[in-house]
């Protein structure tokens, strides 16, 4: 939890030089903080950064634009299914919301394609 709390703190301070990578090392080695929690903390204080800047908390709507600009990108295999499942474990979606928002995001575009937008 204190590490926690650090990394969002620290955020802000990145920028300006008052907390760098080596600081984060030294609190970790402090705290005893094995290198994949360390790794999966990161991850999540970045996916509450994005979520914050994007004005979101639980990452739908984010989720939803992006399902939405990579329907072509399924069909093509840029993007596959492991992706969006890690992208809605990083954003805190439940498979529920999810399929919400899937179906939501296939009837627009079946309105769409038969232009009633």
């Amino acid at each position: 939890p204190f590490y926690r709390r650090a990394l969002a703190s620290t955020r802000s301070k990145l920028d300006t030089g008052a907390v760098n990578s080596d600081m984060l090392a030294r609190a970790r080695a402090t705290l005893g903080i094995e290198e994949s929690v360390a790794a999966d903390l990161h991850v999540q204080t970045f996916a509450d950064e994005v979520k914050s800047l994007l004005g979101t908390v639980d990452g739908g709507p984010f989720y939803r634009r992006a399902l939405a600009s990579t329907r072509s990108k399924l069909d093509t295999g840029a993007v596959n299914s492991d992706m969006l499942a890690r992208a809605r474990a990083t954003l805190g979606i439940e498979e529920s919301v999810a399929a919400d928002l899937h179906v939501q995001t296939f009837a627009d575009e079946v309105k769409s394609l038969l232009g009633t937008v």
